[in-house]
């Protein structure tokens, strides 16, 4: 039975109560109206007795959440990324922790955000991309941009789901973005890597010479440890927690490269960084890159550091590595990353892709004439070899005149045989004298005996 009290409490508002669809008493603080306190009392009463009938269904915990702080809520997040919230279980990053953080503080700003109910507003996949738009596109951020702030909050509304905080995901719906980068990195020639190693000073031209024997992002250098290389097994260790992958792997190093290395490491504890590479590693290698006269955008894109992990994964390439090596030595888990993103084709080696494929073109026509050439020859031939037996089957009837005939039998005139000769002759020669004036000097007479042979065989066929 709904109630309420007689009397307000000293704020000036009436308790009331209901009982539940489990049959307890539950008290609320009403308003300021007694009115209106009983109703609400009967209104809640009514919701109870019909989630008991199976009228309606209960609600689920994503009620008591709606009205957490949301502050409260991304700290939760954040120490379960922290934890095992990477790939697989692993911890998040430091850099992707604190990256991750600053997003979702930024999103809950603009959204107005302040407990975790908000979050299920009806308008909140539209405010969100308005925001996108505005603040984000409008300025010239990149897709890639774009896609990252827009991961951030749809991965912490889905773990919010997935624990039950939310009914259901408010941005579910929401698509990525293109992350087409807007400035394409190219590929080292060989001769650009041989200025950059000359004009570096001697920590800096190791710290190249690794990037660009082992294709590793700069990050990744930065975390190598002394304790990392393995002289007894001739490469370095690399380590989940740091590795973008999340994997344990090991890169094989040249012995030049190892012995290099090795060098530097005398004197030092297995925890001191192996290689020196500074905050803003870009700016640096600019100023090499520039010391070394290499342009910062040619054939192929623009160069800076992470061009150095393209150039590695293109001299894979260019040294015979199958695609399948190359997705290994890179690490990817795709190779269409590997050969669509990565692996670049470099002018000279297009140039001479193009003469090699001249080459076996002229080769081609060059082969297609001779064989043209055979081939008339061989028809020629043939065609000879055929008159010929023509010509000698009208000897063997001519001759057949002088042989005792038997008795009924009558051979042809002989008038009719010698036209026969003639008319079969006369494509012969015509044969012979074209080949003739081919190769003779005196090619203007050489037909002159053909068309008068010619002319004495169409007489004496009229004749006859």
């Amino acid at each position: 039975m709904a109630w309420v009290a007689n009397k307000p409490l000293a704020s000036g508002k009436y308790r009331a109560g209901y009982v539940d669809r489990n049959g307890k008493r539950r008290t609320f603080m009403g308003t300021f109206k007694k009115s209106e306190s009983l109703a609400a009392a009967r209104a809640f009463e009514a919701e109870e007795r019909e989630i008991r009938l199976k009228l309606r269904a209960a609600p689920g915990p994503e009620v008591k959440h709606a009205t957490r702080p949301i502050d409260d809520v991304l700290k939760e997040y954040i120490a379960y990324g922290r934890s095992q919230g990477g790939k697989r279980g692993t911890p998040w990053s430091f850099d992707h922790a604190r990256k991750r953080e600053s997003q979702l503080h930024w999103w809950m700003t603009r959204l107005h955000v302040t407990v975790l109910g908000d979050l299920a507003a009806d308008d909140i996949l539209g405010r969100a991309q308005q925001i996108v738009q505005k603040e984000l596109q409008s300025h010239g951020r990149s897709g890639r941009t774009c896609s990252s702030y827009r991961e951030s909050i749809v991965v912490f509304c889905s773990w919010a789901t997935k624990r039950k905080y939310l009914a259901a995901h408010p941005l579910e719906a929401w698509p990525e973005y293109n992350k087409t980068p807007l400035m394409k990195r190219r590929a080292l020639t060989l001769e650009e890597i041989g200025k950059l190693l000359s004009v570096a000073p001697e920590e800096r031209r190791l710290l190249y010479e690794v990037a660009i024997s082992t294709g590793l992002r700069a990050n990744e250098l930065r975390s190598l440890r002394i304790c990392n290389l393995d002289i007894q097994a001739k490469g370095l260790h690399l380590q989940a927690d740091w590795t973008k992958n999340r994997r344990e792997d090991f890169q094989p190093l040249s012995h030049s490269l190892l012995q290099q290395l090795a060098e530097t490491t005398v004197g030092k504890p297995l925890t001191a960084p192996l290689l020196n590479v500074f905050t803003n590693i870009d700016r640096t290698f600019k100023r090499d890159r520039e010391n070394a006269g290499i342009p910062a955008d040619a054939f192929g894109g623009r160069a800076d550091f992470h061009a150095l992990r393209h150039t590695a994964i293109t001299l894979a390439g260019e040294s015979g590595a199958t695609v399948k090596e190359m997705q290994t030595f890179a690490r990817h888990s795709d190779p269409r990353l590997t050969m669509n993103t990565y692996a670049r084709v470099r002018e000279d080696r297009q140039s001479e892709l193009a003469e090699r494929l001249g080459e076996v073109i002229d080769l081609a026509k060059k082969d297609v004439s001779i064989v043209e050439q055979r081939a008339t020859m061989v028809h020629a031939q043939a065609v000879g070899a055929e008159l010929a037996g023509r010509i000698a089957l009208t000897h063997q009837e001519i001759r057949y005149h002088h042989v005792p005939r038997e008795e009924g039998f009558e051979s042809p005139p002989l008038r009719h045989l010698m036209m026969y000769h003639f008319r079969a002759s006369i494509p012969a020669i015509w044969i012979a004298a074209a080949v003739a004036a081919s190769t003779s000097t005196f090619s203007i007479l050489a037909p002159l005996p053909v068309a008068a042979f010619s002319a004495a065989a169409i007489i004496f066929t009229q004749r006859s």
